[in-house]
């Protein structure tokens, strides 16, 4: 009979009734690399990267200029030279670079945590611990950051990804590391249309490194490397050395590295040459729970055209940014020059005469006319400058227009209620939908690939931190434990049966916004008192739980002493007494005035007055009032009394004074 699986969820290690994972060793063994080449060979490999570098020239190209137009260089060498001849000035007006930031922005915005949930019920007690060692993962390679740099470089380049790796510290626990791909060194499989690239037979990274760099990476193979560099190549015929002069740099003892992933005979392989030698070769260390071997780079593209080129949004921004550019120009052109007809020989020189125009306070000698006419005319441009300007307008709508409006970019009237955001900001994102949808299906395949890498790699034991919102929580994962049967290991991660999912939410400062608008409609209705509005507030605020329980403390009474305790008591035991003797005062007055009551009524029945009746009734009806709120007065005191002391003493105070 198979136990069950151990799960630990606090310091502690015990053994918990609910199953979860165990088992000896956790992962599968990295694959060394291999000693003799097995893989594809080295004439292979040159063509496969061959082949990308001739059939991508466009995209290449394509991407560097979207990165130049990004980066506010908007204009070619070219376009320059002819500006400054006419004397036109450059305006660039870069309206590209606000809509990128703006998408990345609000994709950071949006929340999609790795999240892992149980295939089955007797994993429902593990769900939690996977869900924390993702995030220690991603927390430990600044993921804040790294995603941004993937969402701006599909924005821009449209492609972009991160690579995996495994790095050993100095306790010898492997580490999973993730590091941005630059788009302007991957290549991949040019045949490959998808956009998650899991149509791609290769791709890879080629770099220039200095002949030092590379030796660092791979020492055992110094010799090669420096044959590599003053080899020049080795190439046969003229021509193959013309063209072997991109790998090799023998002025600065450079050589250009290209590290391939590629698939081979149902494996995923991988190598590291220059073009002249293979350094290293081998099966991909990375592996699944069934066996199967996995690549290392998780890529994505923003869009692909009809052609298979990868692209991104600066590809339908870039017209309407040149003719920005262009039309500004020549408007400010217009402004600063003027356009003269003059008859021949109206001017001494003309020259003299063109550089005074430009200046405002300008002074210009002619020869009139036989007619008296000026012999020559400005001509008025407002209508041609009326015109520009309406295009011009066009131009920056069009590109306003696109991607991030203001709604969705939650710089709208500053009155909408943070529903009504969300429901603009939903509405904003509709139109970048493609987008979107690539760019979570990326972090999807990331999140499950390092989960993989989780129970691959991590077969020791070790603590992972699980932050709450008060306070932070060690766990531990491959744990020995005693139980009934013998030591077990708890909390085995590498048997965890677990789907990573995503885990999305709207704007959390949206939601936050929306929330405290409620509470603050409620407070500005009286429907919250004081106390519990105080209380309602701090709970639902932003700020650190220190900070809460420091203004919760200022806010209450402070407790006093006990000498000022007894010194209340016996104020409140003099007020007593000298409410009890008024009250006996009272009484005895009013029992006074009964006895002369009942002698005068008896007197007037004698003498059978009746409004002298009258009048003693009322008195003795007055006399009795009189009995009654004494006999009020004293009972509110001694009530007042009792909940002075029982206040003292940290009791709820009795009910409210008696009325009669």
């Amino acid at each position: 009979m198979t136990a069950g699986p151990i799960m630990v969820t606090g310091p502690v290690p015990a053994p918990l009734s609910s199953p979860a994972a165990y088992g000896a060793v956790a992962g599968v063994e990295v694959a060394e690399v291999l000693a003799e080449p097995q893989g594809a060979d080295l004439v292979t490999l040159k063509r496969w990267f061959d082949a990308y570098s001739s059939a991508k020239v466009g995209e290449i190209e394509e991407s560097r200029t979207a990165r130049l137009y990004y980066h506010g260089s908007q204009w070619t060498k070219e376009e320059l030279e002819k500006l400054r001849e006419r004397g036109q000035p450059a305006i660039t007006n870069n309206r590209i670079s606000l809509k990128i930031d703006g998408i990345v922005g609000v994709v950071d915005r949006l929340r999609m945590d790795p999240k892992a949930s149980p295939r089955t019920q007797q994993y429902a007690a593990g769900a939690e611990i996977g869900t924390a060692a993702l995030r220690e993962v991603f927390d430990a390679n600044r993921w804040e950051s790294l995603r941004q740099e993937v969402s701006q470089d599909l924005a821009i380049d449209g492609i972009g990804g991160a690579e995996r790796d495994i790095e050993t510290d100095i306790d010898g626990q492997p580490n999973i590391v993730l590091r941005r791909v630059a788009p302007e060194t991957f290549f991949y499989d040019p045949r490959s249309v998808k956009a998650d690239f899991s149509d791609a037979r290769y791709m890879g990274v080629y770099k220039w490194l200095d002949l030092d760099a590379a030796i660092e990476m791979v020492p055992d193979r110094e010799d090669d490397l420096k044959s590599a560099v003053d080899s020049g190549g080795g190439a046969d015929t003229a021509s193959q050395q013309d063209w072997e002069k991109n790998w090799f740099d023998t002025a600065l003892k450079r050589v250009k590295l290209v590290e391939i992933w590629y698939r081979w005979r149902g494996d995923w392989w991988f190598a590291l040459h220059t073009g002249h030698l293979v350094l290293k070769e081998g099966k991909s260390p990375f592996v699944d729970r069934r066996g199967k071997t996995r690549c290392r780079y998780n890529m994505a593209s923003a869009g692909v055209d009809h052609d298979g080129d990868r692209y991104g949004f600066v590809r339908n921004m870039k017209s309407p940014q040149d003719e920005i550019n262009h039309r500004r120009s020549k408007l400010l052109w217009i402004l600063n020059v003027n356009q003269v007809f003059a008859e021949e020989g109206a001017v001494d020189d003309p020259n003299k005469t063109r550089r005074e125009l430009a200046r405002p306070d300008a002074w210009i000698t002619y020869r009139p006319t036989t007619t008296g006419q000026k012999p020559f005319e400005i001509r008025d441009q407002a209508q041609q400058m009326q015109g520009q300007a309406e295009l011009l307008t066009e131009a920056k709508n069009e590109i306003d227009n696109f991607g991030p409006n203001p709604a969705l970019l939650g710089s709208g009237p500053a009155s909408a209620s943070g529903r009504a955001q969300a429901l603009q900001q939903q509405a904003g994102i509709a139109q970048l939908g493609p987008y979107f949808g690539r760019y979570k299906a990326w972090k999807l395949s990331l999140y499950r690939d390092v989960w993989a890498d989780i129970q691959q790699f991590w077969q020791d034991e070790r603590f992972i931190r699980v932050a709450g919102p008060e306070e932070v929580q060690f766990v531990p994962v491959n744990t020995l434990v005693m139980t009934n049967e013998g030591p077990r290991l708890a909390n085995a991660i590498g048997e965890l049966d677990l789907d990573i999912v995503m885990d999305e939410g709207p704007d959390t400062v949206t939601v936050h916004e929306d929330v405290m608008q409620t509470l603050t409609a409620m407070i500005q209705q009286g429907l919250l008192p004081g106390p519990q509005a105080i209380a309602a507030t701090l709970e639902l605020s932003a700020l650190p739980p220190s900070v809460k329980q420091k203004i919760m403390a200022a806010g209450q009474a402070p407790q006093p002493s006990p000498e000022q305790m007894q010194e209340q008591q016996a104020v409140k035991a003099l007020e007593f007494r000298n409410a009890a003797a008024k009250v006996a005062k009272t009484e005895a007055e009013a029992e006074r005035a009964h006895a002369d009551a009942i002698y005068k009524q008896v007197q007037a029945q004698e003498a059978g007055d009746p409004a002298e009746t009258q009048a003693v009734e009322t008195a003795d009806r007055i006399v009795d009032m009189a009995h009654k709120q004494a006999r009020t007065r004293q009972i509110n005191q001694q009530t007042a009394m009792a909940s002075a002391q029982m206040g003292a003493l940290g009791q709820m105070p009795m009910t409210a004074p008696v009325r009669f």
